[in-house]
């Protein structure tokens, strides 16, 4: 939980123990307008992430060890974050097989013969049979 001393205190979610509490940013005020930046903060496992829109920053938090690991200064006032650790969801994709490693060309180490042709698979080059010079009638 951050409070407005600009301190993270750190609870145990099972017994509601108080464990430590981490200096973080200065002390802040909760805006009148809800809509207005104010810190955020978002957890993932043992790091949590804290903005602080007065000072334009981003602090990363290891639980652990409890202390702010580093530092990233913004040139706008963040105001709103989510964390996404990057990895597949297990049963969102057939593809999906969390004992296959990748090999350096980002494919699972399935078996296949690397001499095989490729004609079907473009490898991220441009050439993919879609006619890429459509005009775009799509609202955005």
């Amino acid at each position: 939980m951050l409070t407005e001393d600009g301190q993270l205190h750190i609870i145990d979610p099972e017994t509601g123990e108080h464990l430590e509490h981490i200096d973080v940013i200065d002390e802040w005020t909760e805006p009148e307008d809800w809509q207005e930046p104010r810190p955020a903060i978002r957890a993932h496992d043992d790091l949590v992430y804290v903005t602080d829109p007065d000072s334009q920053e981003i602090h990363l938090l290891d639980l652990t060890e409890g202390e702010v690991i580093t530092t990233a200064e913004f040139d706008f006032e963040p105001n709103e974050i989510i964390v996404i650790d990057g990895r597949p969801v297990e049963g969102v994709s057939s593809d999906y097989d969390e004992d296959h490693e990748e090999d350096d060309h980002g494919h699972g180490d399935d078996d296949h013969d690397h001499d095989e042709d490729h004609d079907d698979d473009d490898h991220g080059h441009d050439d993919d049979g879609h006619d890429h010079d459509h005009e775009d009638d799509h609202d955005h």
